[in-house]
């Protein structure tokens, strides 16, 4: 339409668009619509444009226009979701080992090439910024509609959403890919990037790292990402079995992380279903709420100091008991967190047994049972829904639950983030206080004469 629209202007037809010169729409076509000075000419002269206009043009002259509209439409594809024909690229994206490496980013390179012909090479040239404004407008707009539409059918919230206006902008120029192939360079929400006032990705834990990481070009095609997952499925399988390192899955837990990482409809059915029946944990609200306020919460402790300690989001070998405690502590399930929470139970008691008794310096199993509860008490901790301390602080003279709170911008989210810690509290000590009962102690524990 805006081609129709530029062609009558340019033959003296009035219509909504502003007067703009002849050179500057000659310019338009040959950088958007790659047009060339024949084709250019062809559309300028008034012969042709008066008899396509009228009907009356011949055989040949009407096969040009179709050409050339079929060109232009073609073009405008290109020059809005880019393309991946070998006219477009460099050489070396068209090499047969370079191809399955680059995927989209084949179509991010030829929108980048655009972006610079018709919006910033105006402002070098010519001074004139209209350009950058119409698209910049634009990305917020459509970056605005995409973060509502993420958050309303996948509840994926913006990370940004707790900030300053302007802060909030660049998450929806991102989401729009304002900067095409720039874009997560400089305004990923993911990463350090622009919106760490502090330390550079302080405020990111592993899960938030890895959602960074999988926007880089070098790590984001689809081929890297599954070899790497077959890497990590190869350390985590047969790696502990040749006794090189400890276990930090269970081959079944390797399996399933493989099959989600690589597997579209596989990864779908894990977000919703545990094994084999049971809700996903992912699905839970408190889960979802509780990633919320901790993407917030380690923006203000980067921004007040605090560092998260990093051992928090690394692996050891409890970390597959861990695991399973988690996904029963989300999705609810009595019976699921039971067996989840004497597996982690026997498992550290265990360890206990080992370190102290080879000594011949051992703790008796009452002190074990008690180091152990302590050390699941410490571990469930961990999935409040801020992580952020209510106890007062010396060094810097506050109650860090208390200015967390206040760092939140309006009633509706403090609100939320009170419901969310007296939810997390009541399940916490539902599923505790049932789990430990006599019952499922001489059950399931490994240390029946501590009691």
């Amino acid at each position: 339409m805006t081609f129709e629209l530029q062609l009558d202007k340019v033959h003296g037809v009035k219509n909504y668009l502003p007067t703009t010169p002849e050179n500057q729409i000659k310019r338009f076509w040959k950088n958007t619509f790659k047009l060339s000075d024949d084709e250019v000419q062809f559309l300028l002269d008034k012969k042709n444009y008066r008899k396509i206009q009228d009907g009356l043009a011949d055989v040949e002259t009407t096969g040009k226009m179709d050409y050339i509209r079929a060109k232009i439409s073609h073009y405008s594809h290109v020059s809005t979701s880019g393309g991946t024909g070998p006219q477009l690229l460099p050489a070396w994206m068209n090499n047969k080992y370079v191809k399955p490496m680059s995927l989209f980013y084949r179509m991010a390179y030829s929108t980048s090439f655009d972006m610079y012909q018709n919006t910033l090479k105006p402002i070098v040239e010519k001074g004139n910024i209209a350009p950058l404004a119409r698209a910049t407008v634009g990305s917020l707009m459509s970056g605005y509609a995409l973060w509502a539409m993420y958050d309303t059918l996948f509840d994926t919230k913006n990370p940004m959403e707790n900030e300053d206006k302007i802060t909030q902008m660049s998450s929806y120029l991102f989401r729009a890919e304002f900067l095409q192939l720039g874009t997560d360079l400089v305004l990923n929400p993911y990463g350090g990037g622009l919106f760490s006032k502090a330390d550079k990705g302080t405020f990111l834990n592993y899960n938030d790292q890895m959602m960074a990481s999988s926007f880089n070009p070098l790590y984001g095609s689809a081929v890297t990402g599954n070899l790497i997952a077959a890497g990590s499925l190869f350390a985590h399988t047969f790696l502990p079995t040749l006794g090189f390192t400890e276990k930090r899955k269970t081959v079944g837990q390797a399996l399933d992380d493989y099959m989600s990482e690589t597997v579209v409809l596989y990864a779908q059915y894990r977000k919703n279903f545990q094994e084999p029946f049971g809700p996903g944990f992912r699905n839970d609200k408190l889960y979802k709420t509780a990633k919320e306020f901790g993407t917030y919460a380690r923006r203000w402790k980067s921004e007040n100091g605090y560092q998260d300690n990093p051992m928090a989001y690394g692996q050891t070998d409890k970390t597959p008991f861990y695991r399973s405690l988690r996904n029963a502590f989300y999705n609810g399930n009595q019976q699921d967190f039971n067996r989840a929470y004497w597996s982690a139970y026997n498992y550290i008691a265990t360890t206990f047994i080992k370190d102290f008794r080879d000594n011949g310096k051992g703790l008796s199993p009452h002190q074990i049972h008690k180091q152990t509860q302590r050390a699941l008490d410490a571990h469930l901790n961990q999935y409040s829904v801020a992580r952020v301390s209510e106890g007062y602080d010396e060094k810097r003279g506050i109650i860090p639950d208390r200015e967390f709170i206040q760092y939140l911008k309006d009633d509706k989210l403090k609100s939320k983030y009170k419901k969310a810690k007296d939810e997390f509290f009541y399940r916490k000590r539902k599923l505790v206080t049932s789990a430990t009962n006599n019952k499922n102690y001489r059950k399931y524990s490994i240390l029946l004469e501590s009691k």
